[in-house]
C-alpha cells in the first residue's frame, strides 16, 4: 500500500481523532507516518482542511482550539526546516 493509499483509506474523523489523542504531547511524526503513511506536515494540513471544510463534528472550542495546534504545528515545521536549510 502506497503513503497515497494509506491516507486515502483514513476517515477523516480517524486523522481528528488522532490530532485530538497525540495534541498533548510532541509531534509523533513516527506515529503519524506508520499509522497514515504521510509526513507530520501533511498529516496537519490534512486535519486542517477536513476541519475547515465541516468534514467532522466537533463542538467549536474544540474544532478551534485543534484548528490552532495544528498551525503551530505547521509553523514550528517550517521554521525548524528553515533552521535546518540555513545550517546545512
Amino acid at each position: 500500500m502506497s503513503a497515497s493509499e494509506s491516507f486515502s483509506a483514513a476517515k477523516p474523523s480517524e486523522l481528528v481523532r488522532f490530532a485530538l489523542a497525540w495534541a498533548p504531547f510532541e509531534d509523533p511524526v513516527e506515529e503519524i507516518f506508520v499509522t497514515f503513511g504521510i509526513s507530520s506536515s501533511v498529516f496537519y494540513e490534512r486535519v486542517l482542511e477536513v476541519l475547515t471544510a465541516g468534514g467532522v463534528q466537533l463542538d467549536v472550542g474544540r474544532s478551534a482550539a485543534l484548528v490552532q495546534h495544528c498551525r503551530d504545528r505547521l509553523r514550528r515545521k517550517v521554521f525548524d526546516d528553515g533552521r535546518a536549510r540555513s545550517v546545512a
